[in-house]
């Protein structure tokens, strides 16, 4: 049931991170002005078990072995800064100055986001753990198997490997990702909750002011059913109030939610504050729940009896 297996120094979505300085041997810069860029340590086949596109070259394997410069594996933003409008294959990098290791450039692979969804792409490279051991990694499998029937058919079958070697925690990779997201999801779903309250709150009000206002035109339209006025033209009178109502409400709402939806970016991913579609539905809603909490005392409205509505203004 396992398609894919590797190895990762740092689980993604961590807050575990790693840094060293990285200095492009064509176009070094002075000591002391190295920038410092994040790595992983990773084993053949990381990228594909990931999921991780490669955009160039290719990948590490279980050959990529020996003492000395070892290969590595930038993203799409290492590549371009330090080798803009060039062929990053082949090119090295001292990778770790206070040892002289360079790095070998074999490939290029996708940029992604696996600190959180909140930041920005990165610099990032990877070099394998076949020339470069690192204690403690994490083992990745991709499967389309149930992780919880995997995770015991996987310490059964490394217990009959070595007894003495535990298994530690298993856990899907959703699961760590939906840990760090916690905070962002509970935020956004109190915000929707009372939002909805908020819309409920609104065409509740809505609904009292426009039966207010049918009562104090009650007699109003009494004289102008009396005068001939038909059903549709009392459901017109009220509800074109009720529209122009909302039109000005909806215009000032829009006023006030462009500048004050900037403070929602942090909350934010793959969406922006001002993002058109959203724009365009909100309002549309709460027009539909405005004009729908209207119509009932537009409804009541065309049941008045001119006679009735008369007699009761005597």
């Amino acid at each position: 049931g396992v398609e894919a297996m590797s190895l990762v120094s740092d689980l993604p979505f961590t807050p575990i991170n790693q840094y060293l300085l990285f200095n492009p041997l064509d176009n070094p810069r002075p000591a002391g002005e190295e920038p410092s860029i994040e790595y992983r340590t990773v084993g053949p086949g990381y990228f594909r078990t990931m999921g991780i596109s490669l955009r160039a070259g290719r990948g590490f394997r279980p050959d990529d072995r020996g003492e000395g410069d070892v290969v590595i594996v930038v993203n799409e933003t290492a590549a371009s800064r330090f080798w803009p409008d060039q062929d990053p294959i082949g090119k090295q990098a001292i990778v770790a100055p206070s040892t002289n290791t360079r790095g070998t450039v074999i490939g290029v692979v996708s940029d992604i986001l696996d600190d959180g969804f909140d930041g920005e792409h990165e610099p990032r490279f990877y070099w394998p753990f076949t020339q470069r051991p690192y204690r403690g990694m994490t083992v990745l499998l991709r499967t389309d198997m149930d992780p919880a029937a995997l995770g015991a058919t996987i310490r059964r079958q490394v217990e009959t490997l070595d007894s003495e070697v535990l298994v530690g925690e298993l856990r899907p990779l959703d699961d760590v990702v939906s840990a760090t997201v916690a905070d962002e999801r509970m935020a956004i779903t109190l915000a929707g909750l009372f939002s909805l309250l908020a819309l409920a709150l609104a065409g509740v009000g809505i609904y009292g002011v426009m039966s207010y206002a049918v009562g104090e035109r009650r007699r109003e339209i009494g004289v102008r059913s009396a005068l001939g006025a038909q059903r549709r033209d009392v459901m017109r009178l009220v509800l074109g109030h009720s529209g122009r109502l909302t039109l000005l409400g909806t215009l000032g709402g829009l006023a006030v939610a462009l500048p004050l939806a900037r403070l929602l970016r942090s909350f934010l991913y793959g969406v922006e504050p001002t993002d058109p579609l959203t724009m365009v539905v909100a309002p549309l809603v709460l027009a539909s729940v405005a004009i729908l909490a209207s119509y009932l005392p537009a409804a009541r409205a065309t049941r008045i009896s001119p006679v009735e509505a008369l007699r009761s203004e005597r």
